[in-house]
């Protein structure tokens, strides 16, 4: 089991969005940590990530930050910001995230991270904009996959995952899950969780739910 978890990311980490229903907005990190610290009540959770960062400034920022923390567990969600903000480089973003990846499983801990959803927003957009993002965010999660199977990191599968296209679990700026969102996304991420603690040799590829 785990002693310490981190967080590491953007805004969808960090836990902005909406709230709906009398539920707090909380990150799915919180909702995932609390659930687990059912089963390890000695589980520390800090969540450093930090809303609009790009993949670079991902590392630049939290990755020396996150393994001074010593975590055994780490979340790593980044990327989307790489292409929403207009700054896609497929191979900058390569090199960046396998970066840490790298590093941190160096150190032994236990990683999971996800790829990122076909966001609402999209289709708000004239159709020649938002044939390019979404192009742009198929490749970005095509390398999300590949480099998780090269270093056996565990992902959630968000492309298209049922709960992603439900608009009631967005925000209103169809960028960010709401209070409900957040919490179907810790389901998702405790059960990549839960495919590790039940895989001895642990998995490898995405789960979608």
């Amino acid at each position: 089991m785990w002693n310490r978890f981190v967080a590491m990311g953007d805004s969808v980490t960090e836990g902005i969005g909406d709230e709906v229903e009398g539920i707090p907005c909380l990150s799915w990190a919180y909702h995932f940590a609390k659930e687990w610290q059912e089963r390890c009540p000695e589980l520390i959770y800090t969540n450093i990530a930090i809303r609009g960062q790009t993949t670079a400034e991902i590392r630049r920022t939290q990755l020396g930050k996150c393994m001074a923390l010593r975590p055994d567990l780490v979340s790593l969600m980044a990327g989307g910001n790489d292409v929403l903000q207009g700054r896609w480089n497929a191979s900058a973003f390569e090199q960046e995230f396998g970066e840490m990846l790298s590093t941190l499983l160096q150190t032994g801990v236990t990683i999971i991270s996800s790829t990122v959803p076909d966001f609402p927003k999209l289709r708000t957009l004239p159709t020649s904009q938002a044939g390019q993002i979404r192009s742009q965010l198929t490749e970005l999660n095509q390398l999300i996959r590949e480099k998780c199977v090269e270093f056996g990191v565990p992902y959630a599968e968000l492309w298209h995952a049922p709960f992603t296209l439900n608009l009631e679990t967005w925000s209103r700026d169809g960028i960010h899950p709401n209070s409900v969102g957040y919490m179907a996304l810790a389901g998702a991420m405790n059960d990549v969780l839960l495919q590790i603690k039940n895989t001895p040799n642990g998995p490898l590829g995405g789960i979608s739910k």
